[in-house]
């Protein structure tokens, strides 16, 4: 018996733009932006988050770009700097339309987590591992384990190869 997996969202190209969109995440994930394509691919994942009911766009465009996406409504959500090879900082931009998508559900846990991370730099907290386990940097051969994390949304990591470093698409 051969065993399929189901996709939940769709992965398609607008002009030369990659984008995975569908009602599992109900959103739109812009994964790979021509950058000729921007101002036309703004409007169509517009009228495609109305059309299909969507919540959220996000967009994952190099920051060069991201003031026309400011422009359109758009709002940074994160940032990695370099991530473009080195060469230029990533920028996710979200766009919501739907307020209660735009609403953390978590935020009491954030906050906890965010106190602890805090306290550990200031050497507040002891590491209370136990021997058999460590903590580490991860390195390139650390890629695949590190992607199952992603599996549920139906995105990977991959390694940038030999003294490189491992890079999440979410």
């Amino acid at each position: 018996m051969r065993k399929t997996l189901k996709m939940y969202d769709n992965i398609e190209k607008f002009q030369k733009t990659t984008i995975q969109h569908g009602p599992h995440n109900s959103r739109i994930y812009l994964m790979k932006l021509y950058e000729a394509d921007a101002p036309d691919i703004i409007q169509a994942m517009d009228e495609l988050a109305q059309e299909k009911g969507y919540g959220k766009i996000l967009a994952k465009v190099p920051g060069s770009l991201s003031s026309v996406f400011e422009q359109c409504g758009y709002r940074e959500e994160a940032a990695i700097p370099g991530f473009s090879r080195g060469a230029e900082d990533i920028v996710f931009m979200g766009k919501y339309f739907s307020p209660e998508r735009r609403l953390e559900k978590h935020q009491d846990q954030i906050n906890k987590i965010l106190a602890i991370a805090q306290k550990k730099i200031t050497g507040g907290i002891r590491n209370n591992c136990e021997e058999k386990d460590m903590i580490r940097r991860c390195t390139p051969s650390d890629a695949r384990e590190m992607s199952s994390v992603y599996q549920p949304y139906s995105l990977f990591l991959r390694s940038r190869g030999e003294g490189g470093y491992c890079t999440g698409i979410f």
